[in-house]
């Protein structure tokens, strides 16, 4: 196995461990054992926990910065773009019933070191603003319908997602699903709103 093999299977794991019992919630040895390999092998590529946690919530910056340049790319409509979101965030949920790195950071926000909070900061602004120029091209374009600025109908939308995914645990994945078919039906526009 090449380090590069061994860094990205420390990743897999970190990141299931970390959405299933969050960043405080998990050791190296939680990640060694399953992975047959010692500590000193974790430690040499992340140095420390917080490096870990860093490199998790990069690794999801660039899955979702790739999604969106695909999105972009393909030429894809807004309606389109947000579906791609929508599958992105639930995904995950439904198959492992796990947090995605924002929502860890946000159950776990007072017991994060400084450069988690600072790697976390960075990922609210990209979805949030990927989020808002989503939906103001969706209005401008008659595919959403919402009050108000974009940047707060995207904050509203995180939000409503993050605690449709935290609830998952206990109601279900399919009530989240109701929750998120319903937050998708208030914002998208049918043809005869379109057609007005």
């Amino acid at each position: 196995m090449t380090r590069t093999d061994t860094r990205e299977r420390i990743l897999d794991e970190a990141e299931q461990l970390m959405g299933a019992r969050g960043y405080s919630g998990f050791s190296y040895q939680d990640i060694a054992r399953p992975l047959g390999i010692r500590n000193a092998a974790i430690h040499y590529h992340f140095p420390t926990k917080a490096d870990l946690g860093v490199a998790v919530i990069q690794r999801y910056r660039d899955m979702l910065a790739a999604a969106w340049k695909d999105f972009r790319a393909g030429r894809t409509s807004p309606r389109q773009q947000f579906d791609g979101y929508l599958h992105i965030f639930t995904h995950e949920a439904v198959r492992n019933q796990t947090l995605c790195p924002m929502g860890v950071l946000t159950a776990d926000y007072f017991n994060l070191p400084d450069s988690m909070l600072e790697a976390g900061t960075t990922l609210k602004r990209e979805v949030l603003e990927w989020l808002a120029e989503i939906l103001a091209s969706g209005r401008d374009s008659g595919d959403f319908r919402f009050e108000g600025n974009p940047e707060d109908e995207a904050l509203m939308v995180m939000a409503t997602l993050q605690g449709a995914r935290q609830m998952a645990r206990m109601i279900g994945t399919d009530a989240m699903m109701a929750i998120v078919t319903r937050l998708r039906s208030d914002l998208v526009a049918d043809a005869g709103d379109r057609a007005a």
